[in-house]
């Protein structure tokens, strides 16, 4: 159930409106991109925590996918978060 690529296989479907998440691995998130993308959505990668990244932590990708137009209205609010 917290799998990256399950979430992101319901958002394609249109099971899930959006998933967001903060801290995450390319690797966790990249096949459910590119099934959100095939599927006509759109996968936005919002903020990379530097300071993790610098320390070789792979979990440093905050990012918000779904429809279009649920990612436009959700990628200011979620910025403001960083």
């Amino acid at each position: 159930m917290y799998s990256a690529v399950y979430h992101a296989t319901r958002v394609a479907q249109g099971s899930f409106d959006f998933m967001a998440f903060i801290n995450i691995a390319l690797w966790d998130i990249g096949a459910g991109w590119i099934l959100i993308e095939e599927a006509g959505g759109e996968f936005t990668t919002l903020f990379t925590d530097e300071k993790r990244k610098q320390a070789g932590d792979p979990y440093h990708l905050w990012c918000v996918s779904g429809p279009k137009e649920i990612v436009s209205r959700l990628e200011p609010e979620i910025r403001k978060l960083t």
